[in-house]
């Protein structure tokens, strides 16, 4: 339906190059123009557009400084000009359809089918008798008067029919609600074991959090956070993308390094999920969606780990993604400076970085963190991602912070 509704609609497919196509991608999302297809050959690309999407491009390209050159037109804007510009075939086609329509006037065939209670032959006399032969116009043939004497003359088959196709209409009710049943006892079975399993699995996991969660509480108060990513340097901060980038919405701090450099615990604490499915994990993965699975993680994200801990009375979230495959730190309590992953580019990414998110929950000590896991927060801790998540505009928890206000400050105060 989407592609039917393309075609009426029309598309062109464009190759592009330039200065900055990357800006140009995120310039075309923020003015929701959709484009698919996209191939990479290079420094040029390959894509469709709508119509109505190319022709918002021209600002988009000037302002990008990237050439635009359309490859191929589809749809019927295109295709009409031209079958208009045929008149012969168009004069062609309305006298077929005029030639149809008159033919359609008149009987030009009589063909008996289906019937068992009397021969043909008996069956065309009938129809001699009451004018109807191959010639005659459709209109003056008595069509209610017909049907009613073919139903006196088929009324004992058409009872014997009518029983037979109930019958048949009942088996075939009976079928289906079998196999429907089946199904449905089939699935729900199926269902409910996942169920089972997940819960055991999410049981299994509270149970060693909550024992470790003993641990945790012996530990040396803590007043401040280390570095995450010692040696990195920020390629991207709160609240856009550098303008070289695109200068588009970014609700978070990205650290560049080598690719395998340890990313650290900033404090004690405890990975509530973990995400490591994705193994194309380095280079240029733009456009990936590898992140999510069995309900854990976010689409895009790569590689990734969800953390909560409590520093100074203050209970803090964090979300780090696009690690190195097979790097992620399990679920359960971790201290201050273990390596929970190593930098890699896993999800929709550009190159070796991790994007790490810090969240603001409340006041709290270690005690505190069972409270907070059983709120069931989601991914992104009950916030979208927007800029009305920032602790400076929703001015309470749950917020997100400005990581390089937290990482690597002895004794972190609340700062917005």
């Amino acid at each position: 339906m989407i592609n039917i509704l393309k075609y009426i609609r029309g598309y062109v497919q464009i190759k592009i190059w330039g200065f900055a196509p990357e800006r140009f991608f995120n310039l075309c999302s923020n003015k929701n123009i959709l484009l698919w297809d996209i191939k990479r050959d290079g420094d040029t690309y390959y894509m469709c557009i709508s119509l109505a999407g190319f022709k918002k491009l021209k600002g988009i390209a000037r302002k990008t400084r990237t050439r635009v050159v359309i490859l191929k037109r589809y749809g019927l804007p295109f295709l009409i000009p031209k079958v208009l510009a045929r008149k012969v075939f168009l004069a062609g086609l309305f006298a077929a359809c005029f030639f149809w329509f008159w033919t359609s006037l008149y009987v030009w065939e009589i063909s008996i089918s289906g019937n068992q209670a009397i021969t043909e032959d008996v069956f065309r006399d009938f129809l001699a008798e009451e004018g109807i032969r191959v010639g005659v116009k459709i209109r003056d043939i008595d069509i209610e008067q017909l049907e009613k004497d073919k139903e006196e003359l088929s009324a004992a088959k058409e009872e014997l029919d009518a029983k037979k196709v109930d019958l048949d209409a009942k088996k075939e009710r009976a079928e289906a609600m079998r196999v429907f049943y089946e199904r449905i006892v089939a699935e729900t079975y199926d269902q409910i074991q996942a169920l089972l399993e997940e819960e055991a699995q999410h049981q299994m996991v509270l149970s060693s959090i909550v024992y470790e969660l003993d641990e945790l509480y012996k530990m040396e108060y803590q007043y401040g956070m280390i570095s995450m990513v010692p040696g990195s340097s920020i390629s991207a901060g709160i609240p856009s993308y550098p303008a070289s980038f695109g200068g588009g919405m970014h609700i978070g701090i990205d650290y560049a390094a080598g690719y395998g450099t340890s990313i650290l615990a900033p404090a004690n604490g405890v990975i509530i999920s973990s995400v490591n499915v994705c193994e194309n994990d380095t280079g240029y993965n733009l456009g990936s969606r590898c992140g999510y699975v069995e309900g854990k993680g976010m689409a895009a994200g790569g590689n990734q780990l969800r953390m909560i801990m409590s520093v100074n009375g203050i209970m803090f979230g964090l979300i780090a993604f696009h690690m190195q495959y097979n790097s992620v730190h399990e679920e359960g309590v971790v201290t201050q400076g273990t390596v929970i992953g190593r930098v890699g580019s896993s999800g929709n990414s550009t190159g070796a970085h991790c994007h790490i998110e810090l969240f603001y929950l409340g006041k709290g000590e270690a005690e505190d963190i069972p409270a907070y896991l059983d709120k069931g927060y989601t991914v992104g801790f009950n916030l979208g991602y927007n800029t009305s998540s920032l602790c400076y505009n929703r001015g309470s928890a749950p917020c997100r912070l400005d990581g390089r206000d937290y990482f690597g400050v002895s004794e972190v105060e609340l700062v917005w």
